[in-house]
């Protein structure tokens, strides 16, 4: 195929499927007027190069509500390249009208993508497309940079991390958080307390530091009492995410392996992240899974650009999955926070969730509802203690 029309949309996904999948030899983007919408349709050039469609790209600004103008912009490709195909996914109504007149009246093939069905569907003389399901299978990466943010860096853990010792660890403290969950963040406190590193003049951390000596239980300068738990103390020796522990004389010894292990155990919500990212990624379902994805809105990596931390995303086929984890009780910004985010970098083709130690669905039905009206899933303690958290993990994409 010569020629591509494409509507440039507001669903970031839609933007790229044709394209990729086509491969024409030019791809003209016709969308609103404004220096940003130019920007972004020279991004987006840029972009499907490495994505795998080496065609030139153009781009034609319009008033996108005014369907005369759109049909002479269309009768104008037409008379220049008879080769062409349009393509309406994500448009509005205006533009569907328009391109639907033109396509009809000069018997140009039109389609659109179906985001339900994840395949293209014909709407007039491409038939060859009716229900034919892209392949590409995209990355957490490759999700945002078609949004036009990126991945700058993972936050307090990079997946790479749960591939090693951490994460032969997961299994077994969070074994011990379950059973201990009540008690997990007095323990925490105290645990903050008796390792905070040890550094010198320079700021910089002593080596051996990761040795622990303290007492028991103490009061600290601000009358605050902290007191070591010996049950998950030796749950964590048990598992390996502690060594040499020694319990005696009303004090606590013991050595982390890792400096990443130390910080996870100070961390009190850490371990539902790790466990859901874990879960994610050995269910063998999902083609990327990423834990603690630090997304730059703009991606250009600069000082001042908007960051968020993502706890889980995950990929399958063309679906990403935002997942946000919460040990604590949900509230409205949690859901709106995640449902923003999914939006932003994934649109239609994507699902928002929420993995919390909560139980909603007993505790704030109203919540429960919020949620549903803006399509966030819930996977709460109750789901997750009867051991549905791959399968509803699995279900969303």
């Amino acid at each position: 195929m010569k020629m591509l029309i494409k509507f440039l949309s507001d669903e970031p996904i839609l933007n790229v499927l044709s394209p990729v999948y086509l491969k024409p030899e030019e791809t003209v983007f016709i969308g609103k007027q404004g220096a940003e919408y130019e920007r972004e349709a020279a991004r987006l050039g840029v972009l499907l190069r490495a994505l795998g469609a080496p065609g030139s790209v153009r781009y034609i600004p319009v008033d996108v509500y005014d369907t005369e103008r759109l049909i002479r912009e269309l009768e104008t490709l037409h008379m220049a390249c008879h080769d062409c195909l349009v393509d309406v996914s994500g448009s509005n109504n205006a533009v569907i009208f328009a391109a639907g007149a033109f396509c009809r009246a000069m018997a140009v093939p039109t389609m659109t993508f179906d985001p339900d069905e994840a395949c293209f569907r014909n709407i007039s003389g491409a038939q060859q497309l009716e229900a034919v399901r892209p392949k590409e299978c995209f990355t957490v990466d490759k999700v945002l940079r078609i949004a036009g943010g990126s991945m700058s860096q993972h936050g307090h853990v990079s997946t790479e991390a749960l591939k090693g010792p951490l994460g032969k660890c997961v299994p077994g403290v969070w074994d011990i958080f379950r059973r201990y969950r009540r008690e997990w963040s007095g323990h925490v406190s105290w645990l903050q307390r008796v390792s905070a590193p040890v550094l010198d003049e320079a700021g910089r951390e002593k080596p051996d530091t990761l040795e622990v000596d303290a007492e028991e239980v103490f009061t600290a300068a601000d009358g605050k009492r902290y007191q070591a738990n010996p049950a998950i103390l030796r749950g964590l020796a048990a598992c390996g995410a502690i060594e040499e522990l020694r319990i005696a004389d009303g004090r606590v010894a013991f050595r982390f392996p890792s400096a990443l292990m130390r910080g996870c155990l100070k961390d009190p919500g850490i371990w539902l992240e790790l466990y859901t990212c874990q879960t994610a990624m050995n269910a063998g379902f999902f083609d990327d899974v990423q834990v603690s994805v630090v997304v730059d809105w703009d991606g250009r990596d600069e000082a001042n650009n908007l960051i968020n931390e993502i706890d889980v995303t995950a990929t399958r086929g063309l679906r990403p999955l935002f997942i946000s984890c919460k040990i604590g009780t949900l509230n409205p910004s949690y859901i709106n926070e995640i449902y923003v985010l999914c939006e932003r970098f994934g649109g239609c083709m994507a699902q928002a969730a929420i993995v919390t130690m909560s139980t909603p669905r007993r505790d704030a039905p109203a919540l429960m509802k919020r949620a549903e009206s803006l399509g966030v899933a819930i996977i709460d303690r109750d789901d997750i203690e009867k051991g549905r958290l791959e399968a509803l993990l699995k279900g969303m994409v």
